[in-house]
């Protein structure tokens, strides 16, 4: 099961921004590489760069818009493209508990020695029964707890 990372929305901006950018930062990279004369007085070589930089760029940002938590039947992965930046440190029958406070969802586990580790999973609450449910259905151990508070008294 596939879900995706929450990103604010300011990020979100930035990210397509920033690959906008790249996107006509290359267009202009490969015409003044291939030698055309351009207003913004760009050399082939100076176009060549702007080729090499701006690719990076949107590479990076594609990176960015790739990220994503991945449930298997033995371990909560967050991948970059295809790769566990983790590597496999979340193992399900580590998993202790998964709390649900205030619009947030964290995990605590084992992973060295005897302390446990808390993480955040940075999802949309829509997707929080979603992963409370498949951790609990690999590993029936795991506690789930809801402190959501209801302020709406509290002033």
């Amino acid at each position: 099961m596939n879900i995706p990372h929450y990103f604010s929305p300011v990020v979100k901006i930035a990210a397509w921004a920033m690959f906008a950018i790249s996107v006509v930062a290359l267009a202009i990279g490969i015409a003044a590489a291939a030698g055309a004369v351009l207003p913004l007085n760009i050399n082939p070589a100076q176009g060549t760069l702007l080729i090499f930089s701006s690719s990076l760029a949107a590479v990076l940002t594609l990176a960015l818009a790739t990220i994503h938590y991945r449930i298997t039947d033995t371990q909560i992965r967050l991948n970059v493209f295809f790769v566990d930046v983790l590597s496999g440190r979340i193992r399900l029958d580590n998993v202790l508990n998964v709390v649900k406070k205030q619009d947030k969802l964290y995990i605590s586990y084992l992973w060295k020695g005897e302390d446990p580790v808390i993480a955040q999973i940075a999802v949309k609450p829509k997707y929080f029964d979603k992963i409370k449910n498949a951790i609990t259905s690999a590993n029936p151990k795991v506690r789930y707890y809801d402190e959501t508070e209801d302020s709406s008294g509290d002033q």
